[in-house]
């Protein structure tokens, strides 16, 4: 490619910032540890651990690491519960120079396995309650919580900016998840800015909630622990339980956290009152789904105090390359996906099929350079060159850029907007999933001649995932989806199966995606399906099919929610309108969590205890903003209710 003239290279480049000699980024956190060693650095539950005890606990995992000969680029597998012994873990392994493997314990056992063997792993760190979920397994276990104190002491290897920090494996187009290799360098440079640019300090705690196994974790443990703040850690059960964030929010006195947009609208959704009682909460990061400007617009009136930022990344860049502030103003946007600016000493081009750059104002694919860059794709030297190619634009030979499959187009402020994808990757419910894999596993499977999976939108504002089968009329669905769970996680088994005599062709021989998503999702699953027996159910079956997008004989009141396709997202808009007609009935989200069939969840709500319509009625959502408006004003709240 031509080179790139000066003004494309400074209309591509983040801010350059010196953030002084390149470090491992457990430095950061070491230097914190010295800083203030009796400073609270990690709560989770009752327990509680000072800079000092912590890094005391990760200095005992390290020297346990070498003296097992695991040092520098070692990896070592990372398979816990959240608890303050996995911090400990995380950072011990980062001591002793180790490349962590992220192993999420809610995956099925056989793709963890898969991930074992994949990456060579030559021990995993675990916990006396998880190593059994691991079962048999060849790869030494070392209980994180059971160390003895006494070990033979080696000293710290020299662990520099590109050695490899962590593995992260992410869907594959072949078939298998694929590792990424993320390197101290890119983490300590995003770390560095996020402590610059938001001012986090020691009086400062931050909410972490993202399983193992996802990027952002490792991002939510090291952006508190190396600026000297809190880090609380919500418990696994609570995870994707708006009511258990909620809490935790309240109860810690949270000032950052992080989540997807969709479970920031289920709390607003849920529990506005609670919301709006968390006047000391000062940023929520948001990435993965889409930022509708509806979000903005409620949460600006129950919580004005609150600012948003939009992350935008992935693996294979350190998490995040993107930012953006989101401003009052976009409750009113018309613009789709913004993801902002480059962080500092990143590069985002904008370039077309000949890796040139398009003119101003063109939509191109997103090209990223600089620091943040991960070293590829583990075992991988195909897929590594194909994706992270030589850097045309900067003098440094050593210099790459990754070519990330999506689209997007920079307005004239230099605010980027993604408009979507070159592949066949996709995003569903903040997760990024290539299809591909799911077609393999879909033909491996007995009685599939041939499948494909398409995402479909027209009939929800919720994608769903379709899988349209080359099968005969024998094929059992309910025992293809249990089949596909032993292999893949829950957000890539599609919602909808539909087995074909064969798959459509064009008359050119190509598959005809056009005829297939024309066709009715009409769920041909063979398992007998149980029909309603009360209003109660007859309208949550109702309700659940309309929003989901299917036909609502093909919802069975023993059916799992998640199972036919909904998301919780979906499940809290089921929630708020089941309230809003049944306003005696007290539903959470919990609750559908914890009875996630039509069957369960109806016979739970028929005991459970009815609101007193006597008792004087709840703030609405439109009093609770008016509230907000008068604390953000400095004004005293009115002890009736407002006035129009």
């Amino acid at each position: 490619a031509a080179p790139v003239g000066a003004r494309e290279r400074a209309r591509a480049a983040g801010p350059a910032r010196d953030y002084g000699p390149a470090v491992a980024v457990h430095r950061l956190f070491e230097e914190q540890a010295r800083r203030a060693p009796d400073a609270v650095a990690l709560e989770c539950g009752a327990a509680s651990l000072s800079y000092a005890e912590l890094n005391a606990r990760a200095e005992l995992v390290a020297a346990h690491l070498r003296a097992r000969g695991l040092g520098r680029e070692a990896r070592v597998g990372l398979y816990m519960a959240r608890s303050p012994d996995m911090v400990a873990a995380f950072l011990g392994a980062l001591k002793a120079g180790a490349c962590t493997v992220m192993l999420e314990p809610s995956l099925p056992p056989a793709r963890t396995a898969f991930i074992m063997r994949q990456s060579r792993m030559a021990l995993v760190m675990s916990d006396a309650d998880s190593a059994p979920l691991l079962g048999e397994s060849a790869v030494p276990l070392m209980d994180v919580g059971a160390l003895p104190a006494e070990v033979a002491r080696a000293d710290a290897p020299e662990v520099g900016p590109d050695n490899a920090a962590y593995v992260i494996y992410t869907s594959g187009s072949t078939g298998d998840p694929k590792g990424v290799v993320g390197l101290h360098r890119g983490i300590a440079n995003r770390t560095r800015w996020m402590i610059e640019h938001f001012g986090l300090s020691s009086a400062d705690r931050v909410l972490h909630t993202t399983p193992l196994g996802f990027v952002r974790a490792e991002r939510e443990i090291l952006f508190p622990l190396c600026a000297g703040a809190t880090l609380v850690l919500l418990e696994g059960a609570g995870l994707n339980d708006p009511d258990a964030v909620l809490r935790e929010l309240a109860a810690r006195r949270i000032s950052f956290t992080a989540s997807s947009p969709s479970l920031l609208r289920m709390m607003l959704d849920q529990d506005p009152a609670a919301m709006a009682a968390l006047s000391g909460l000062k940023r929520w990061f948001i990435g993965a789904d889409a930022l509708k400007p509806a979000l903005v617009r409620d949460i600006e009136q129950v919580l004005p105090t609150l600012r948003l930022t939009y992350f935008y990344g992935s693996t294979e860049v350190s998490s995040d390359v993107a930012y953006y502030d989101v401003p009052a103003a976009y409750r009113t946007s018309a613009l789709t996906t913004p993801i902002g600016v480059p962080l500092p000493n990143t590069s985002i081009y904008l370039l077309d099929r000949n890796m040139l750059p398009v003119p101003a104002g063109m939509a191109g694919q997103l090209c990223i350079g600089g620091v943040q860059l991960a070293r590829g794709y583990l075992d991988q030297p195909g897929l590594t060159a194909e994706k992270f190619i030589r850097d045309p634009f900067c003098a440094d030979p050593g210099a790459r850029l990754y070519v990330s499959g999506d689209l997007g187009y920079r307005l004239p402020d230099g605010t980027l907007v993604i408009t979507g994808r070159n592949d066949d990757q996709v995003k569903i419910h903040g997760h990024r999933i290539e299809l591909g894999e799911i077609e393999h596993a879909l033909r491996a499977q007995p009685g599939v001649r041939d499948a494909t999976v398409l995402v479909h939108h027209k009939d929800s504002e919720h994608p769903l995932l379709v899988a349209y089968l080359a099968a005969g009329a024998e094929l059992a669905i309910h025992r293809l989806r249990a089949e596909l769970a032993q292999n893949l996680p829950g957000y890539m088994i599609p919602a909808v199966f539909l087995p074909l005599a064969q798959l459509p062709v064009t008359t050119l021989g190509k598959l005809d995606r056009a005829a297939l998503m024309a066709m009715p999702l009409d769920r041909q699953d063979a398992a007998p399906r149980a029909e309603a027996g009360n209003a109660l159910e007859r309208q949550m079956v109702a309700l659940l099919a309309g929003l989901i997008g299917i036909p609502v004989d093909r919802v069975g009141i023993d059916d799992n929610f998640f199972e036919l396709g909904a998301s919780s997202a979906l499940m809290s808009q089921f929630v708020a309108r089941l309230r809003a007609t049944q306003p005696q009935v007290q539903l959470r989200i919990s609750d559908v969590y914890k009875h996630h069939t039509v069957r369960r969840l109806a016979a739970a709500l028929a005991t459970a205890p009815r609101a007193d319509p006597a008792q004087e009625a709840a703030p609405s959502a439109a009093e609770l903003r008016a509230q907000a408006r008068r604390r953000a004003m400095g004004r005293p709240q009115q002890t009736g209710k407002e006035i129009g």
